[in-house]
């Protein structure tokens, strides 16, 4: 098939013209959406609750944190009638949460120094009298075994005396009897 200019140029202008019918339309739509959101956000505040991490546990508590928000905030936002006295609500209640949370550190603060005096000190104080009194106890160990060993060193000691005056009677009465046999062989 063979096409002329012409019929290349109006199918060419043909999808041009489609073309920028179809970015129009966008273009259009994309107003449309700017303009109601516009239009939305000036009635809407928006609020974000975000999350430690993407684990599924921090993910609960954001929604949970959020459902409960919504549920504190509700009653306050249903008295105002424009989204300027609702900021106004909100920045009141945000000092009020503020105050509450300083409130709930310091109740928090409280309950865990009660519960470190009354719980982990009186804990703490018995490991370290345990401590001492191990301590105490092995040192005591340690004092016996040293007297017993002085005990046992005396008493080897002791012998050692014992044997070296046994010797000592011994040498003295064989002394004794060879001058005895030497003055008994010379009276002969």
């Amino acid at each position: 098939m063979n096409l002329g200019r012409g019929a290349i140029l109006g199918i060419l202008l043909g999808v041009l013209g489609g073309t920028v019918l179809a970015v129009w339309d966008v273009s259009n739509d994309a107003k449309d959406r700017k303009s109601n959101q516009e239009e939305l956000s000036e009635h809407v505040i928006r609020f974000h609750v975000r999350a430690n991490s993407d684990e599924e546990e921090d993910q609960q508590l954001k929604e949970e944190v959020k459902s409960n928000l919504v549920e504190y905030i509700s009653p306050v936002l249903e008295q105002c009638s424009s989204r300027e006295e609702a900021q106004i609500a909100l920045e009141e209640e945000m000092e009020e949460l503020e105050n509450i949370e300083l409130e709930q550190k310091s109740e928090a603060r409280k309950l865990i120094e009660t519960f470190v005096e009354e719980k982990i000190k009186p804990i703490l104080k018995m490991e370290e009298e345990a401590k001492r009194a191990a301590l105490a106890a092995a040192q005591a160990d340690t004092l016996r075994a040293q007297e017993e060993n002085e005990q046992k060193r005396l008493l080897e000691a002791e012998e050692v005396l014992e044997k070296a005056q046994k010797r000592e009677d011994i040498k003295k009465n064989l002394s004794e009897s060879q001058r005895s046999y030497a003055a008994a062989q010379a009276a002969w």
